[in-house]
């Protein structure tokens, strides 16, 4: 009460955003204090308890403060991390005090067990502060690291005043996309499938022809090719980098297809706004009304390749960070995945429908609502063959994936109608399990009665998720690799290759080492170095082999016949430089032949007619025809001869130069050998054998189709050699008459591609290797992070399965070591564990899936000392500093010698040998390699957590402003009741729901009862003054506290006396003015602090 009797002045005090900065940094993410707490708000038992929020987000109580030990504590929820709240508007609290009535329970809601809690607090101060709190904490990310998913924002275009966007790319596209009632659109010029395979009868989608143009603003503009004018537009910069993919070919037949579009439960899955196909040409037709997903095809793959770069440029990346930490601690991770779908059998059921129409059975693999691959059609069959693999590169978990088993009916009247038969879910869980990746009979539960199985289906899962620091981490890598010595790289390999227990690690481990030094234009070197090995080895084999006085042509006859790292390198370097060359070479030829039906069979045994006569006639006619299609697929070679990429050629090139200065005796046919194994056996072979695996026809081969083709295949091979055929296939050695006569053409042809003459073909094949690419005009530092162009190589995958790889090598050298002195120990000593190199990296990378959903113990280990901040750039110094804990003693002792020869300004060379340098390099790239190993384990182990912000975080007043634009709220019950949502954006839905921003800027006034901050509407409280304000003293918001924080704003007295300074300063502003002070009574300290203590000095002594 006032000294005068006077009744006590009200005023409406808010939660204003400075408080809850404030509130941030001097109270962290903790709160102390005595609160009531009820966990059923209906059974009023409320309890009076001394509360905590700790450091690691557990809410717990005791009976007081001072019974509040590490014994006494009891939790109430053990994680905040991602918790809802609720706020409620209390109207029968117990408190009464008169002046901090705080009216408001405050409702806590978590995922587990005791997942609901309600509290409420007597002081107004007390509430904000643990609102606070509790907002900070709902922003923490749960445990499970695919719950720490962040998307980046939009890409915001720079442009120069008045300077419009610039076109980037143009093409000539084919669209299958909405069609615009008002526009008259061209027919595609290439004639695609739908991809829902079902007639559209409303027409409302379907297939055009246009011209697209990617513009530097991140726009796609597709436009009519006849005058340029406008169809309809889309905004990539608010597309998801997972919402632009290529097709694969099964979905429409076309190796060039590229989606574009809204995939709502993918941005379900991460809590993102919608988006929206603007609309611009049509002002007649809603964007809101029409389809929010295209599919454009490109004329060329080396179109899609580079405008697939472009748009994923411009697109929203998905990423794994922990809240504040540097962005050199982000993750993106590899979802790669195998599917093989082999057969499925319905034989217990009746497929047919009553009027026994013609049908087909296919199944297709779904993700987010979208079919991306289709296995191909099965006529008639209740046991469909496939046998078909299909590959998927996904940034996300896989949350809703099926497998659908489809039947397609093909009525009378030509129309189709669509039936699912059976759906099976795969879940990221089911494609991590390694039971799965052996051949898996798997039942098919019937679509309407989920207890009855109809059928089962056999598949294969193999795959392979990684952890994938940003480009910044792999730079000293990259330097390392690009000079370190490829011949001792390549020993770690073969070292480890005898333990690969099969072809599928094999191949995995040659795609690595394959991808890396294309990625750093070192392929050929690598291909010098893999096949010296492998001569090598022969050489060697020949050797011991003569010493016994044998025969050795044997070992010559089967050169390259076995997979090795350097067959598995050649096979996929061939196939991925010459896939273009293959399929305009052969598919025409290989399709006639399949389609032609007509058999080539020579084997008497094989010919099902009896009638000798007869079956001479058969045989002589299939003799014809062989001979024939054997002879139009060796002339499209020889005359494509110059066609041949050059890539394959040089590597042709290297191999036959070591040949010959190996091998004296007998060149000519071992280089035969040698050319036949990597470029007939290893190449063209595999295409004519299997050409649906190659994705040149598209359904299943019948046997005289298979028969054909693998006889084709035969005497290519033996016309590779000049091998004759012989007693052991004597129904081929009609064909030896085709080998004799090519004789000639086929050293020719060796030659050619051995480049030991000049090719005077002409080139006819018009491949795309001979157009020149356009250079994307795109920042270098958004280029390093995505794949790289040629063939969509994603050099940081790569290089992170390097690090694993380096690392496993090196553990198994340790285990062979231990075991060793194990022995030599008698088994008595302790096991000698490698100094350096691998201290701290027994973990392996193979994730488990503990790790994926559930929280894991963070113990102190090399990731956690202290010069590592996870919220600081230390891609440096993580490798400088840890480089000395890892190093051997005999490196460390090594480094020195450097370092003193660096300093004294010696040269590296006149100190140690070439051998010795690459040596110490070889074994830098190995410290480097763990380096990475234990950077990734230990970011992904604090990822896997439940998160927690680092100190400096709470310093970061950026991101506390960022946080409280966040928060939004929804009035439940007519203004009693309100729900606190955190989002980076309201949708359109959620705007429909009344979501509001909660703390609203306020208009300035000189009225004590208005606010000029921001501040929230919902939460206000009257509260009494006791002393009436007096105009000439300071009223201080938020003075100090029983912890003695103290609020960063101070309010001053408005007068119009010359000797004050206004309404109001914050320490940024007071040390704003000390360079300019609008009176001589002020001070012209530097200290901002100084000058605020020359303020509230002022203020004591009455301005005086």
């Amino acid at each position: 009460m006032s000294s005068n009797n006077e009744p006590a002045q009200s005023r409406t005090s808010y939660f204003k955003l400075n408080e809850f900065l404030s509130n941030v940094k001097h109270y962290k993410n903790t709160f102390k204090g005595e609160i009531q707490w009820c966990n059923n708000l209906s059974l009023n038992d409320w309890k009076t308890h001394y509360l905590q929020i700790t450091s690691t987000g557990a809410l717990t109580h005791s009976i007081d403060e001072l019974t509040a030990d590490s014994t006494n504590i009891q939790p109430i929820i053990k994680h905040l991390q991602q918790c809802r709240i609720e706020i409620i508007k209390d109207k029968h609290s117990s408190f009464k005090d008169i002046n901090a009535n705080c009216n408001f329970i405050i409702q806590v809601n978590t995922s587990g067990k005791d997942n609901k809690v309600y509290l409420r607090v007597k002081s107004w101060s007390d509430f904000k502060k643990l609102l606070t709190c509790l907002i900070w904490w709902s922003s923490m990310k749960t445990n499970g690291i695919f719950n720490k998913f962040q998307v980046s924002r939009p890409l915001e275009f720079k442009s120069k005043k008045m300077a419009k966007p610039e076109s980037l790319l143009v093409y000539k596209l084919n669209v299958f996309g909405p069609i615009v009632k008002n526009i008259v659109l061209p027919p595609a010029t290439n004639i695609l499938e739908s991809p829902d395979i079902i007639n559209n009868d409303d027409n409302s989608v379907g297939w055009f022809s246009a011209m697209g143009v990617l513009k530097s603003n991140g726009m796609l503009d597709l436009l009519l090719q006849s005058d340029g004018s406008l169809i309809y537009s889309l905004n990539i910069s608010q597309l998801l980098r997972s919402e632009i993919r290529i097709l694969d070919s099964s979905v429409l037949q076309s190796e060039n297809s590229l989606f574009l579009g809204e995939l709502p439960l993918l941005r379900s899955q991460l809590g993102l706004e919608k988006f929206r196909i603007e609309n611009i040409a049509s002002a007649a037709t809603n964007s809101s009304d029409i389809s929010q997903e295209i599919i454009v095809e490109f004329p060329l793959r080396i179109d899609l390749e580079d405008c697939f770069i472009a748009l994923q440029s411009f697109a929203r990346s998905e990423y794994l960070s922990i809240t504040g930490s540097d962005k050199s601690n982000d993750m993106k991770i590899s979802n790669s995945f195998k599917i093989s779908i082999l057969e499925a059998n319905f034989q217990s059921i009746n497929l047919n429908d009553k009027n026994n129409t013609p049908w087909s059975i296919f199944t297709d693999i779904t993700a987010w609502g979208h079919t991306w691959a289709r296995t191909s059609m099965v006529s008639n069959s209740s046991n469909p063959f496939w046998r078909e693999e299909f590959q998927f590169n996904e940034l996300l978990r896989l949350t809703n994936s099926y497998l659908e088993i489809k039947q397609l009916f093909h009525d009378l009247n030509n129309k189709k109608r669509l039936r699912l038969i059976g759906k099976i879910k795969i879940t990221q869980e089911i494609i991590n399990d390694t039971r799965y990746n052996k051949e898996t009979r798997l039942p098919i539960m019937d679509v309407d009665n989920k207890n009855f199985q109809i059928g089962t289906i056999c598949i294969k899962i193999s795959s392979n998720l990684n952890f994938i620091l940003p480009s910044t981490n792999f730079v000293k890598l990259e330097k390392l690799l690009m000079n370190a010595n490829l011949s001792m790289v390549s020993n770690l390999i073969y070292k480890s290759s005898s333990s690969m227990e099969n072809d599928n690690k094999l191949t995995q481990t040659s795609i690595i080492f394959l991808d890396i030094f294309q990625s750093l234009s070192r392929i050929e070197e690598w291909f010098h170095v893999l096949i010296d090995k492998e001569l090598a080895k022969i050489d060697g084999t020949v050797s011991r082999i003569n010493q016994k006085n044998l025969d050795s042509k044997h070992v010559f006859n089967s050169l390259f016949r076995g997979n090795s790292i350097l067959t598995k390198s050649i096979e996929q370097y061939f196939f991925r430089v010459g896939n273009e060359y293959l399929s305009k070479a052969l598919s025409a030829i290989l399709k006639e032949i399949i389609e032609s039906n007509k058999s080539c069979e020579l084997d008497p045994a094989r010919v099902k007619e009896k009638d000798e006569v007869k079956k001479r006639k058969i045989i002589a006619d299939n003799y014809k025809r062989l001979y024939s299609w054997v002879t139009k697929i060796w002339k499209r070679l020889y005359a494509t001869s110059n066609d041949l990429p050059i890539e394959i050629r040089n590597v042709l090139k290297i191999f036959r130069q070591k040949l010959e200065i190996i091998c004296i005796d007998d060149t000519l046919q071992i280089i035969l050998n040698g050319i036949s194994g990597l470029l007939f056996l290893r190449f063209f072979c595999p295409v004519i054998l299997n050409p649906k695996l190659f994705k040149y026809v598209s359904q299943n081969l019948n046997e005289t189709a298979r028969r054909n083709l693998t006889l084709i295949s035969k005497v290519l091979l033996n016309l590779s050699t000049l091998t004759q055929f012989a007693n052991k296939e004597p129904w081929l050695m009609k064909m030896n008459n085709f080998i004799d006569k090519r004789h000639n053409d086929l050293l020719d042809y060796i030659d050619k591609m051995t480049q030991k003459k000049l090719d005077f073909n002409s080139k006819i094949l018009n491949l795309s290797s001979t157009i020149s690419r356009p250079k994307l005009a795109i920042e270098q530092t958004m280029l390093d992070d995505l794949p790289q162009i040629p063939y969509l190589l994603d050099k940081n995958l790569r290089e992170t399965e390097f690090v694993n790889l380096i690392v496993n090598f090196s553990q198994e050298d340790m285990t062979k070591m231990e075991k060793y002195n194990h022995m030599d120990n008698g088994g008595k000593g302790e096991l000698i564990e490698e100094e350096g190199l691998l201290s701290g990296s027994s973990l392996n990378l193979s994730v488990d899936k503990k790790d994926l959903d559930s929280p894991i113990e963070v113990k102190p280990e090399i990731g956690e000392l202290e010069f590592e901040k996870i919220t600081e750039n230390n891609t440096e110094i993580f490798g400088d500093d840890l480089m000395n804990l890892l190093k051997s003693d005999d490196v460390g002792s090594r480094s020195r010698d450097l370092d003193n020869g660096a300093n004294s300004g010696i040269k590296f060379n006149s100190i140690i040998p070439k051998a010795e340098e690459e040596k110490h390099a070889m074994k830098e790239l190995e410290q480097e390699s763990c380096l990475l190993y234990n950077r990734i384990n230990h970011i992904r182990k604090r990822l896997s957590g439940y998160e927690c912000a680092s100190s400096t975080l709470f310093e970061d007043k950026k991101y506390s402003i960022s946080l409280s634009h966040k928060i939004f709220y929804e009035e439940i019950k007519e203004g009693k009741e309100i729900v606190l949502k955190l989002l980076n954006k309201p949708t359109n839905e959620n705007s429909s729901a009344r979501l509001q921003k909660f703390f609203t800027k306020g208009v300035s006034s000189k009225s004590n009862n208005t606010v000029g901050d921001s501040y929230c509407k919902f939460l206000t409280i009257d509260v009494s003054d006791e002393n009436p304000k007096s105009s000439n003293k300071t009223s201080v918001h938020g003075t100090s506290s029983e912890n003695g924080a103290k609020d960063d704003y101070l309010t001053l007295p408005n007068s119009q006396g010359k000797g004050n300074l206004g309404n109001r300063f914050s320490p940024t502003k007071l040390s704003r003015i000390m360079r300019k002070p609008p009176n001589a009574d002020v001070p012209k300290e530097q200290n901002s602090r100084k000058l605020t203590r020359w303020f509230k000095k002022k203020k004591e002594t009455g301005g005086s």
